[in-house]
């Protein structure tokens, strides 16, 4: 009789191939490190140019669609689609989690940025009112949360003469 019992094996993740351009944003950065820290799919990857080697931050459970790169360009905030979409905080050395941010959006995490010393991070969901989120990432808590602009909203920064304001732009606007 033959046995019937799955294989002991395992897949393993070797190399990806691609690059999600399609509806996203300031997604490719050089980290401290001179990689370069990029997405496809749910697959967070960290290329090494000059060896030519991939380091693969796998925290998700569906496709990402933005990323915002830390000052000090070691960490790396990623964000998802889906149900309950959430925000990865990852080290781009050993491809770990730091911080998970959840809870807050609905239907996906659209923008990320860092403030200026890194202490806070600020969010913007594709949810109706396109909620925009500033975080204690360290902390894992919300701050503060408010409506953002009507129309879709393609990126955020923070103010670099005011370091307590935002601003956003995206269809129809500048706010």
């Amino acid at each position: 009789m033959a046995d019937r019992t799955a294989p002991k094996c395992q897949l393993r993740l070797e190399w990806v191939y691609g690059y999600r351009g399609h509806q996203c944003r300031n997604n490719l950065y050089y980290t401290v490190a001179k990689e370069v820290v990029y997405f496809v799919a749910g697959v967070g990857i960290v290329y090494n140019t000059r060896e030519h080697t991939q380091k693969f931050f796998l925290g998700h459970n569906d496709d990402i669609i933005s990323l915002a790169l830390h000052p000090e360009r070691s960490l790396v905030a990623t964000g998802q689609v889906g149900k309950e979409p959430y925000i990865c905080i990852w080290d781009t050395y050993h491809v770990q989690m730091v911080s998970i941010l959840k809870d807050i959006h609905t239907h996906g995490v659209a923008c990320l940025t860092f403030d200026s010393d890194g202490q806070r991070l600020a969010s913007i969901g594709l949810d109706a009112k396109n909620t925009v989120c500033i975080w204690d990432w360290k902390k894992g808590k919300v701050l503060a949360t408010a409506t953002g602009h009507s129309d879709r909203i393609f990126d955020v920064a923070w103010d670099p003469h005011q370091p307590n304001r935002l601003v956003s732009c995206g269809v129809k606007h500048i706010k």
